[in-house]
């Protein structure tokens, strides 16, 4: 997972309330749009270079990611 942790407490302070969107969504996004930039460009041995031992364990465990990075399931990602 991604989102969470003190994303409700930045919101509340910001907006003075729970329903506005969080500061760190864009910068988020953003970081998971670079993992999987160098995992497209360099390889996936290069984006767990990027991620906490947890979150490489868990990729790890992808099938999809697996079968992406010994040349299946090609898409492109902007």
């Amino acid at each position: 997972m991604i989102c969470g942790a003190n994303c409700p407490a930045a919101v509340q302070i910001l907006a003075g309330n729970l329903y506005g969107r969080s500061p760190y969504c864009e910068f988020l996004k953003g970081s998971v749009n670079l993992i999987f930039r160098t995992f497209l460009d360099h390889g996936i041995e290069s984006a767990f270079c990027l991620v906490s031992t947890r979150f490489e364990e868990m990729l790890r465990k992808s099938a999809l990611l697996l079968d992406a990075s010994q040349g299946g399931a090609k898409q492109s990602y902007a």
